[in-house]
């Protein structure tokens, strides 16, 4: 990023005072210390080729500012928060723990460094150097639309500016200070002059805000010579059972089946997933991020987010390096159950514990009268449901709101507990015990139904 060329509109210092200042001003100062935008049309630069778009004036001169990292006034309280916590032995950020420090800034000294390292993980995403980033932030905010995008509003998880769209950074001001205007002689306070904000590109925010995620992980960045990612035709399916043409459920894990350019495989090292794993990043339509656990060149798994509860089929697109694949369509249900299998094919024994957290097979087979534990997905909505890629609560626990039937051995199995396995996310367990009419065998079958969708059928041993 070439640091004179991208402009920001943060707050300035600007004390009301005259050169030769009066007393009473000296006093009046001391209230009317402010800070505000700076932002305008240039004198002596024209405008570029690049800025175009809704809002930007028709004035021929180039016109600041391009985006808003951080607008709000430290005078009036509004600071960027950072935890200074790795100064204590590393410590994480707690703002309650003991060991962690807080601090606000405000202004060029917070949103200059803040971006350049937003810069420096598009360089990292798209394996190439970008230059002048303006040309993209303008292209890519002419591909949004103002109602979804206002600030004012809640803006779409899909757009790369939220456009603010109320507000002003006129000021006021001590009377006989420069360019202070005063309407009424007896008023002792006045207004310094300044640009409102509006619909689109104003002089008072530019563009507007910008969330980091979606402008990293925007098509438009140059690349690199790498393969574009593509999903396969029918290629997501559900993480247990692979049941072939079958939708996915909300929150539940899925497994995204393609060609993916990210060299080694990669795990998610814990909860909260992570919206990005060895530089490849999935979004639906909606805009929202997709939780990874695991990805592969082969294959990811994801959890489905809960926010596409009700929907019965979104588009998914896979991203790298700023290359984008064709959306692939995906169909969505209320249930997908699928019940998890030692082979990770969807059949045979299945990832059924017994209360000792032992699993259940031919070596140590359970009996009729005890508890099971299942480990599936996609049983639909829970109480105490957790944000998309969370660990699921352990108090209270996340319950399955429909009842869900379990068969052992074809018989009907009394279920303890079904809901989100705490700790984890997408994953479910259901806790049942084990019919006394079952008959032994190293293969005896389960299965789940909800809301009249069965699962695929799995095994356990009975003695």
């Amino acid at each position: 990023m070439t640091p004179a060329q991208t402009r920001f509109s943060v707050p300035s210092p600007v004390i009301a005072l005259t050169q030769k200042p009066t007393a009473t001003m000296l006093v009046l100062s001391k209230f009317v210390q402010t800070a505000g935008g700076t932002g305008g049309k240039s004198t002596i630069y024209t405008k570029p080729a690049w800025q175009l778009g809704p809002g930007v004036p028709a004035d021929g001169m180039r016109d600041l500012p391009d985006i808003s990292l951080f607008a709000g006034s430290a005078v009036s309280g509004s600071f960027y928060l950072f935890c200074e916590a790795d100064l204590q032995n590393g410590v994480p950020c707690n703002l309650d723990g003991p060991n962690s420090l807080i601090q606000g800034a405000a202004g060029t000294s917070i949103s200059a460094p803040a971006f350049a390292g937003i810069m420096a993980m598009v360089v990292q995403n798209t394996k190439s150097r970008q230059g002048n980033p303006n040309p993209v932030f303008y292209k890519l905010a002419a591909q949004q639309t103002a109602a979804a995008c206002n600030a004012s509003g809640v803006p779409s998880n899909a757009c790369i500016f939220h456009d603010v769209t109320a507000g002003t950074i006129a000021m006021p001001c001590a009377r006989g200070s420069p360019n202070c205007v005063v309407t009424n002689l007896r008023d002792q306070y006045g207004i310094l002059s300044g640009f409102d904000a509006g619909v689109g590109y104003d002089l008072a925010t530019g563009l507007g805000s910008v969330d980091a995620f979606n402008l990293v992980t925007a098509s438009g960045w140059g690349t690199s010579n790498e393969s574009i990612p593509a999903i396969n035709a029918g290629g997501v399916l559900n993480a247990a059972s692979y049941a072939l043409s079958a939708p996915v459920a909300a929150g539940s894990i899925a497994t995204v089946f393609g060609s993916f350019p990210v060299g080694a495989s990669t795990s998610a090292s814990g909860v909260p997933l992570p919206p990005m794993l060895a530089g490849l990043s999935l979004k639906f339509a909606d805009g929202f991020p997709v939780p990874l656990l695991f990805v592969s060149a082969s294959q990811v798994s994801i959890q489905v987010p809960w926010e596409l509860t009700g929907q019965t089929e979104a588009l998914l697109t896979a991203g790298i390096g700023g290359l984008t694949s064709a959306g692939h369509n995906v169909n969505l249900a209320p249930f997908a159950p699928g019940i998890f299998t030692i082979n990770g094919q969807g059949y045979g024994q299945g990832a059924i514990l017994d209360t000792s957290y032992r699993l259940v097979d031919a070596t140590n087979p359970t009996t009729p009268g005890a508890v099971v534990q299942i480990y599936c997905t996609g049983l639909g909505a829970v109480t105490n449901q957790p944000a998309t890629g969370a660990a699921a609560p352990s108090d209270p626990l996340a319950r399955t709101i429909t009842v869900l039937r379990l068969t052992i051995g074809n018989a009907p199995a009394k279920v303890q507990f079904s809901g989100l396995a705490p700790g984890y996310a997408g994953l479910y367990q259901v806790n049942a015990e084990v019919p006394a009419e079952t008959s032994s065998g190293a293969a005896v079958s389960v299965t789940i139904l909800v809301g009249e969708v069965a699962s695929n059928t799995v095994t356990i041993a009975v003695r």
